[in-house]
């Protein structure tokens, strides 16, 4: 598979994997790395999105939800967040493909 490298600048947020999973658990994004995110990938070829331990709170979960690559994930795991249940409820809510939101709750 082809690499995809993308700078989130002003973030800096670096993301290095494939164009079929990423993994970015343990880094500490927070709702303005995963709003970067939301807006960074094109062309729905991400299949996988590990962002577990990343500090994400509502306001990520809610970009995340809107997404428009978030329909061709087949994986989202955002367990150890803090989660409120209204970002939770913006999660459950979103075009995923079964069983593909995988949260504490």
């Amino acid at each position: 598979l082809e690499p995809l490298v993308r700078d989130f600048s002003p973030l800096e947020v670096k993301v290095e994997g494939t164009r079929s999973s990423l993994m970015r658990g343990a880094n500490p994004l927070g709702d303005d790395g995963a709003a970067a995110l939301a807006r960074g990938f094109e062309g729905g070829a991400l299949r996988e999105l590990w962002l577990d331990g990343c500090r994400i709170g509502d306001r990520g979960a809610l970009a995340l939800a809107a997404a428009p690559w978030l329909p061709a994930l087949e994986r989202l795991e955002l367990t150890w967040n803090p989660l409120t249940p209204r970002g939770v409820a913006a999660l459950r809510a979103a075009p995923f493909a079964p069983g593909a939101l995988v949260l504490d709750r």
